[in-house]
């Protein structure tokens, strides 16, 4: 079996998971609600527009920053924006530890140049 192969079956395997049936349903109930998937969205154009400007070295302005609180906390108050989020970051952190014991597994380093005190 190629390791193609492999991953496909993998992909099942997640794809038959509880937490991936547990992120669909949370996903399902939000998109059911448009204004929580219009919250949703415009709390990630913002996080997003946080992200490029933290990686271009600019400043958001002070207005901005008051934006993107008065969402996240909006958003934590919201029941199914939070549900959301929370199979989201399970779902997430299922693949990351799946990535993490691959690249264990063949002894990849991600950061192979890096002194030991740059790795975290």
């Amino acid at each position: 079996m190629s390791v193609y192969d492999r991953a496909h079956e993998l992909a099942r395997a997640l794809k038959q998971s509880e937490v991936y049936r547990e992120y669909l349903a949370a996903k399902g109930k939000m998109e059911q609600n448009e204004a929580a998937l219009s919250m949703f969205r415009d709390f990630r154009r913002k996080q997003f527009e946080l992200q490029k400007a933290q990686i271009l070295g600019q400043k958001l302005s002070e207005e901005q920053i008051q934006q993107i609180e008065s969402l996240s906390g909006l958003i934590t108050q919201h029941s199914m924006l939070k549900e959301f989020l929370e199979m989201e970051y399970r779902l997430g952190q299922m693949i990351a530890d799946v990535q993490k014991i691959l690249a264990e597994g063949i002894d990849f380093d991600f950061n192979p140049f890096l002194d030991d005190g740059d790795q975290e």
